[in-house]
């Protein structure tokens, strides 16, 4: 019979352990050892400031110019992840900085690599003497020391990092946790532990303090705003993305379908859903349903998801507008009032007259909520329910009397355009509506692969059309590999296996996450598309020919197959054109009165065209609420 003893103890002399099984027991247990799944761990750190920006390192052996928490691998010697995440940032910058409680645990798979599981601990809020002691450890691992807020976007943090460090503020600053993530996302449910949250004023001045450490706020009057507009009355629900149980997962597909409604209904997600409120970032305030949104907003997301304007880029264009107190100001893609009433907040506190402020709103449901709420904030905000896309949007006969403009005289009436949603062309209608002089501000996108483009256009007073800039705006996250300085030798051809074209590629993927660049090629080769790890995969939709690109030998290689033409070729090429225009990152922009926009650098050697949308295309915009 077996013995209870479970431990392992040999003795030689019988060749017997003490639970009465064989040496050769020992042998079938070293090979099933063996062959038992590798795991690696790693150990990071979540260090804060007083303005609540988070610290990064860039490290020396990233080509991709990804920021990272600091931290690192665990030693397969038994040292515990504590231990590991000490370690590590004692090498890193050189002192001991203190590790606290555990905020998440995140178990990512990936099919180049074992499993790894990441714990990320609190280092809570650095003292201004330990900040000024961090500078990188004579290790060499550490570039440079950054401290920036990834709430607020614009980040160079890999995808599944940015969920992680998300999750991870979420828990520390709702004293919630420690969350179980895959791949970043929570499973299960938020709840806040004991304790008094902060009050949401308290909130509205942390944002306007971290907004204005970013240089988001120059003017304090903004920032008087910021602080003053009840934006969580105005979001009484969002969704927040969840990790599906792999039950429920689709066949060979990840597990990042799962959603959650924060309604803050008996309490439920009501500490998530005020976080996320206050927090900065865009906000997801509906799920599904492909027939409820814009084509541009459909186009921008890559899904039917439709998620507010991260407020840093919002405040951009609000800037851009320059606005004057008495103008006549029209919020389009009005949603859930967070622009219309930040908007009236600022116009408000410049003048004793009340602000005069108008909203559209396609969808009817949404748009008579969001006169509830604006009746109970005290804003005299009139909201028309009304597709802004439509060919005829400008003779709505709703929309003059919103903007206290002569019965059917709203085209020429309107000061200042803003629409709170990114389209992928310009509609004609939004020019017809400007006066003289008057401003515009949209998100123009060009895909999938490219964040929005902040566009400001000024009509002419001499004639019809308009005159501005299109300025390219950062990514939320960068997740692309390889260097984005151009490599020598783009010519010769290297050795390899398989079929298709083998050569050196003059440029890594991490060239085309410049955001200068980004907006150039999706406008100037829009049919190509790529994945964003390695090996880097390209495809070009006009042609059906692949590429796949991958490092060979060190230096980036490419193997096109399919088709008639290399689709990374193209890429190179729209990137000689740009470093021969001088790597703009703003251009000027004509527009015609049809809305078709004329894009060009400085320098005149790049230049692309948005022409305006057909017929078909508008009515095909004009359809279904969203």
């Amino acid at each position: 019979p077996r013995a209870e003893s479970w431990e392992t103890e040999w003795l030689p002399e019988n060749g017997m352990d003490i639970t009465g099984r064989s040496s050769a027991g020992a042998a079938d247990r070293a090979a099933r050892v063996a062959r038992m799944p590798k795991v690696s761990a790693c150990a990071v750190v979540l260090y804060r400031n007083a303005v609540g920006q988070v610290l990064f390192v860039d490290s020396t052996y990233r080509e991709d110019g990804a920021l990272l928490l600091p931290g690192g691998m665990v030693d397969g010697n038994g040292e515990t992840p504590r231990e590991a995440a000490a370690r590590e940032v004692e090498e890193e910058f050189g002192v001991a900085l203190p590790v606290g409680r555990i905020l998440a645990t995140d178990w990512t798979a990936a099919t180049d690599r074992p499993p790894l599981s990441v714990t990320v601990f609190d280092g809570g809020v650095l003292t201004e003497t330990q900040i000024a002691s961090l500078v990188p450890g004579a290790d060499g691992e550490v570039a440079a020391v950054v401290w920036s807020d990834p709430r607020l976007g614009g980040v160079a943090v890999p995808a599944a990092a940015a969920r992680r460090i998300e999750a991870a503020l979420l828990a520390a600053e709702i004293s919630a946790g420690p969350h179980e993530l895959v791949d970043g996302r929570i499973t299960g449910t938020v709840c806040a532990n004991s304790g008094k949250p902060p009050t949401a004023t308290a909130r509205r001045k942390d944002l306007a303090g971290r907004l204005a450490a970013a240089g988001h706020l120059p003017d304090p009057r903004w920032r008087r705003a910021v602080e003053q507009f009840p934006r969580e009355e105005f979001l009484p629900g969002a969704w927040a993305p969840r990790a599906l149980p792999r039950r429920d997962a689709a066949p060979g597909a990840g597990r990042d379908g799962g959603w959650t409604h924060l309604d803050g209904a008996g309490g439920k997600g009501r500490a998530e859903l005020a976080w996320r409120a206050t927090a900065g970032g865009p906000v997801t305030v509906a799920v599904g349903g492909a027939e409820r949104v814009e084509p541009g907003m459909r186009l921008f997301t890559g899904t039917a998801h439709v998620t507010t304007v991260a407020l840093p880029r919002y405040l951009r264009a609000l800037h851009a507008l320059e606005l004057p107190t008495q103008a006549r100001v029209l919020v389009l893609g009005a949603g859930a009032g967070l622009g219309a009433g930040l908007i009236h907040t600022y116009l408000r506190h410049r003048s004793r007259l009340d602000p005069r402020v108008c909203a559209v709103e396609i969808d009817t449901g949404l748009a008579e909520t969001l006169r509830e709420r604006l009746h109970q904030a005290g804003m005299r905000i009139p909201v028309v329910a009304a597709d802004a896309l439509a060919p005829g949007f400008a003779a709505h006969p709703d929309l003059a009397h919103a903007l206290g403009a002569p019965a059917d005289a709203a085209a020429g009436s309107v000061d200042r355009l803003v629409a709170d949603f990114p389209v992928d062309h310009l509609p004609a209608a939004w020019l017809r509506l400007l006066a003289p002089g008057g401003r515009l501000a949209a998100f123009l996108t060009a895909g999938q692969h490219v964040p929005p483009a902040l566009l400001v256009l000024e009509s002419r007073p001499d004639r019809p059309g308009a005159t501005g800039t299109l300025t390219p705006l950062p990514a939320d996250t960068a997740a692309a590999p390889g260097p984005a300085t151009p490599q020598a030798d783009t010519t010769a051809h290297v050795r390899g296996t398989g079929t298709g074209v083998l050569r050196h590629a003059r440029i890594g993927p991490g060239a085309v996450y410049d955001p200068g660049f980004l907006t150039t090629v999706a406008h100037l080769v829009p049919s190509v598309s790529w994945t964003d790890h390695e090996p880097v995969r390209v495809h070009d939709r006009a042609t059906g020919a692949t590429a796949l690109l991958q490092r060979y030998a060190g230096r980036w290689t490419t193997r096109t197959r399919g088709g008639n033409t290399d689709p990374w070729a193209k890429v190179e090429a729209a990137h000689r054109l740009w470093e021969q225009a001088g790597r703009p990152q703003e251009y000027r922009v004509d527009a015609d009165p049809d809305g078709t926009l004329r894009i060009f650098a400085e320098a005149g050697v790049l230049a692309w065209i948005v022409p305006a949308p057909t017929p078909r295309d508008s009515a095909q915009a004009a359809g279904g609420p969203r």
